[in-house]
């Protein structure tokens, strides 16, 4: 007997095709998503990273998960005033609920503005450039 590999048969043959066109449009992708300065956008991991980045965002911001529930909650309200047939209650939540997106979203807007500007590091300098941790 001889130590060969054992001949492939069709399957595995074609089993080991795919696996190589698949590595071969991974690297050709991972080369087009890289711009002029190299950068490469990172794959997605929809595993115990993305729960890790769910638990920081909120910790981060919690007020915006808040004001979603706030929002839900009093939607639910104006739909249950409504269907009580309470049509002025009902238009007095729905413009509640109006006050509370237009707030969830002022909040999401400013945490965006704040992390892109580096305001809500918790590093940060004094006008002397002496760190203030």
């Amino acid at each position: 007997m001889s130590d060969s590999a054992p001949p492939m048969t069709d399957e595995r043959a074609t089993a080991a095709r795919i696996d190589a066109k698949v590595e071969a449009l991974m690297a050709e992708a991972t080369a087009e998503a890289q711009d002029n300065r190299g950068f490469v956008l990172p794959a997605v991991d929809y595993g115990q990273r993305s729960n890790e980045r769910k638990r920081e965002l909120l910790r981060k911001n919690p007020l915006v998960p808040l004001g979603a529930l706030l929002t839900a909650g009093v939607l639910l309200g104006g739909l249950m005033q409504f269907r009580r047939g309470n049509t002025h209650q009902s238009q007095m939540f729905m413009r509640y609920r109006v006050l509370a997106q237009g707030a969830t979203i002022g909040v999401a807007s400013l945490s965006v503005l704040f992390t892109e500007q580096g305001w809500l590091s918790k590093k940060s300098t004094s006008p002397e450039g002496k760190s203030t941790e």
